[in-house]
């Protein structure tokens, strides 16, 4: 999967700041640095971050999918084809996501993952509508669950913009595997 290469500029002001580096994100947003390396760790880490967060979409996706073929069938037409339609516009939009943009262009990468996320969360949106039509709550509570995680994805880039930091503690934790050559007693 292609990374994001958000590129790292100089601060140009006339007003004295402590600041020397500035990402630019997308719209209107920018993070400050005060040194090259610290920029550069946080594009690094926020590229990755994105990147990891595109997979669990897939995730998602092919979740919602299976759900879209196993009730397409109880499901009525004009909500199938509302469905369908948002269903496909993922599709298109991850294909416009992994193309390779040139470095002014990233911030136009960026606003497409937050188009990606919201196609998601209205696809999981009209599930629930049809699902609580018909009364499986069962279903409804799956979908509920898919939409919480993107909730959750909003939420922690709002915290990734408002820190400048980006945490991949996930990326590190181990488990601890149980011996199984040693008898519990």
């Amino acid at each position: 999967m292609r990374k994001l290469k958000l590129s790292i500029s100089p601060v140009t002001s006339d007003f004295q700041t402590p600041y020397k580096y500035l990402v630019n994100l997308h719209e209107r947003k920018v993070l400050y640095f005060r040194s090259k390396r610290k920029a550069q760790d946080f594009v690094r880490d926020f590229s990755n971050y994105v990147c990891d967060t595109i997979r669990l979409c897939y995730d998602i996706h092919v979740q919602l999918y299976t759900l879209y073929l196993h009730h397409s069938y109880t499901i009525k037409p004009y909500s199938l084809n509302q469905i369908k339609l948002k269903l496909d516009g993922f599709l298109d939009l991850t294909d416009k996501w992994s193309n390779d943009y040139g470095d002014g262009w990233q911030s136009l990468k960026l606003s497409g993952f937050f188009k990606i996320l919201n196609h998601i969360e209205d696809t999981a949106i009209e599930f629930i509508s049809h699902f609580k039509k018909s009364n499986d709550y069962y279903h409804v509570n799956k979908v509920n669950a898919q939409l919480q995680m993107v909730h959750f994805f909003y939420e922690k880039y709002d915290i990734i913009f408002k820190n400048a930091k980006v945490n991949l503690n996930y990326k590190s934790n181990t488990i601890k595997l149980l011996d199984l050559e040693r008898k519990v007693s």
